[in-house]
């Protein structure tokens, strides 16, 4: 009935998916979709796996302990190599408190195969700040783990009740109908708990919304006998189709789209189809090819390279992050092929031989293992609740002094703040008579809020607030991820900002946009792939393209304030984002390295990133009079540094790209004379339209 030996296109596809999975994550513009290789791991797993259980079951010979010890001694030994590997590295490059306990949090869910449960609560696994979770890979291992651990009871536990229920010849009917109802209620359940955008992703890190992939994976050796009398012909054109939608998935789908759902589909479909085929006949071309020696080698070793490559990028941006990214990350890559093919050599390989020459699998394998895995969880432990802890003492003073400069909080007595109705009404009678301006945008604007309110307090002005975290403040445009949810804080904003500037109660004389711009404008075109890019809500912005759009949403903003009253507008540029954040200053120190190297964002890099804004909003502003421009990296930058810190060593930002007050008001010192024309009482001259 199923068909558990040995192919070596598993191992090809193996390697097309590991591969995949490491170029994507060194960044490779050419595999958007790399991810989707753990979906095929997983198809694979569930094929060899479902199959060897079946198969044993059937034959009335399967033995729990033994399999579990199976599962031990293939897992555990390379796992444990690098997790230990991983906390010794990790010791020699951390030096903060924060990074010992987050990393051995990481470590204590990860040795027990938990870490998705972790990761899960932690945030989404394509944000930008999972890039810093040196051991985020291991959610893929706790969800196969829990697989193995449940697999084999509903397995044996369904056969056991076909076998006193009825005639025995009708059991593969039964089966099929059962494998089709948990494969169609985990999809359905996979497709539902994915969210529309960011945040939690019950259906990404948690095992039963993935079981459907493990079930099509395991599906194929019910299905294969079944189908052995089908021409040739038509298996020539599965694994084509096979290939096909493999390729597509790793090169074409990106996480723009909501992901697994539905589009979880096209990989698993695909690596379904290449396996299927070639259990039906090896000897088609495409199969030889994924039987090909070097991708056969680089599946051997595949399991091992997928545990190395991640650590060794995350913890090589830990230990330099302003080298040059492209090579370190190419070294990171190349010393991880070379650690995964010592480890197959000297771990892998030795274990497999051993087994094959009468290996007695028990319980007290499974026993070792187990206890392999607390140690290290309670190593982990000792460096998040002992550890860090007293590093946290030992840093008190330094990290204190290092922040002395920050003075958090919007000023209460210059400002309030409009984003519901209920903020409206009181804040519009606070405001009264007293002229008033207003601060819009994402959190980049609210970074600047404090230090606004109060100098514009100075004058006896008083500043209105509508801020949205990662919502850009431009009118008919908003953020990919966020577009479907109107009513949403961004949405809701949007309306809220239009109809305040309507009241007649409300007459702002200047307003200030500030927005973390090079995030939204990251890619060619708006909504590509980049899940925070912008895009179109509504028909009043048109443009053919993502600069167009982003220009005539622009303009139709700044407009927008002119007839509400605005006389002057004051665009504030791109930030310069830093490569850390402000403890770097005290890993630095600690270290004894150069706090610029270590620690700031060289200038060329900037103008780099930044250079699409710049020129954007240049483009926008330039047929309005009474709009400036001020951009934060001539306050913040020299011609080499844009530096994180001051001269005395205070730092200037909150975490690798928000200011801080001081920064703001370093900001705001060097643009005085902008700042004073914004809040003036006369208008040199009238905005064009």
């Amino acid at each position: 009935m199923f068909l558990p030996t040995y192919h070596p296109h598993i191992d090809g596809l193996r390697a097309i998916s590991v591969l995949a999975v490491v170029f994507y994550h060194a960044k490779f513009s050419w595999v958007p979709g790399g991810f989707v290789g753990v979906d095929i791991f997983f198809v694979i797993s569930g094929y060899l796996i479902v199959s060897q259980i079946a198969t044993e079951t059937q034959a009335g010979n399967f033995s729990f302990s033994a399999f579990w010890a199976r599962r031990t001694l293939r897992i555990l030994p390379p796992f444990a190599l690098v997790l230990s590997a991983s906390i010794l590295l990790a010791s020699a490059i951390f030096v903060l408190p924060s990074d010992f306990h987050n990393f051995g949090r990481e470590v204590s869910t990860a040795a027990l195969m938990i870490s998705n449960f972790r990761y899960l609560r932690q945030g989404e696994y394509f944000a930008p700040e999972a890039e810093t979770l040196p051991l985020l890979h291991t959610w893929s291992l706790g969800v196969e783990e829990q697989f193995y651990l449940l697999a084999p009871l509903t397995i044996v536990g369904v056969w056991w009740i076909l076998k006193r229920t009825g005639r025995t010849d009708r059991n593969p009917a039964k089966i099929a109908v059962l494998t089709s109802a948990l494969f169609i209620f985990s999809l359905l359940a996979c497709i539902y708990w994915t969210p529309a955008g960011f945040g939690k992703n019950k259906a990404f890190y948690l095992m039963p919304f993935r079981a459907w992939e493990f079930v099509a994976g395991g599906a194929l050796g019910l299905l294969a006998p079944a189908l052995r009398e089908l021409p040739n012909i038509l298996w020539h054109a599965v694994a084509v189709i096979g290939l096909t939608i493999v390729a597509y998935s790793i090169t074409v789908l990106d996480n723009v789209a909501p992901y697994p759902s539905y589009v979880a589909l096209a990989p698993v479909l695909g690596s379904s189809f290449l396996i299927l085929s070639g259990l039906m006949n090896p000897r088609l071309p495409i199969l030889r090819l994924l039987s090909a020696p070097i991708l056969v080698w680089i599946g051997l070793v595949s399991y091992s390279w997928y545990l190395w490559h991640w650590p060794l990028l995350v913890l090589g941006a830990q230990f330099d992050p302003t080298d040059d990214i492209p090579f370190r990350d190419t070294i990171a890559l190349v010393l991880s092929f070379a650690l995964a093919v010592f480890t197959y050599r000297l771990v892998e390989r030795p274990i497999r031989e051993w087994r094959k020459r009468g290996l007695r699998l028990s319980w007290r394998t499974v026993a070792i293992g187990a206890a392999t895995s607390v140690l290290i969880a309670a190593s982990g432990l000792v460096m998040s609740e002992i550890l860090a802890p007293s590093l946290e003492v030992r840093f008190a003073d330094e990290i204190r002094r290092l922040n002395s400069g920050y003075q958090p909080g919007i000023g209460s007595t210059g400002s309030c703040l409009l984003n519901s109705s209920e903020n409206t009404t009181a804040c519009l009678n606070w405001i009264g008579e007293r002229q008033s301006g207003f601060l819009t945008g994402d959190s980049h604007a609210g970074a600047f809020a404090a230090v606004l309110s109060n100098r514009i307090h100075e004058s006896g002005q008083v500043l209105a607030l509508m801020l949205a975290e990662g919502c850009v403040p431009l009118s008919g445009l908003m953020p990919r991820h966020l577009a479907d949810d109107p009513d949403g804080d961004c949405g809701a904003g949007k309306k809220s900002l239009d109809k305040w500037l309507m009241n007649p109660s409300f007459r702002p004389r200047f307003a200030v946009i500030a927005a973390h711009w090079q995030i939204y404008l990251r890619d060619d075109q708006i909504g590509q792939p980049n899940p925070v890019a912008l895009v179109p809500v509504g028909d009043d912005i048109v443009g053919e393209d993502a600069k167009s759009l982003f220009i005539s949403s622009m303009r139709a903003t700044i407009e927008g304030f002119f007839q509400a009253g605005v006389d002057r507008v004051v665009v504030i540029g791109q930030v310069p984002a830093q490569p850390s954040g402000p403890n770097c200053l005290l890993k630095a120190d600690v270290i004894g390295k150069d706090r610029d190297k270590l620690c700031s964002l060289r200038r060329s890099q900037h103008d780099r990133q930044a250079s699409r804004a710049a020129k954007w909003i240049s483009a926008a502003i330039a047929d309005f009079d009474n709009v400036h421009l001020i951009e934060p990296a001539e306050a913040l930058c020299d011609r080499e540094w844009c530096r994180a810190y001051s001269s005395n060593g205070y730092s200037y930002y909150l975490d690798n790209n928000h200011l801080n007050a001081l920064g703001a008001n370093l900001v705001f010192n060097h643009f005085s004379a902008e700042l004073d024309w914004a809040v003036s009482d006369t208008v040199e001259s009238t905005a064009n339209r």
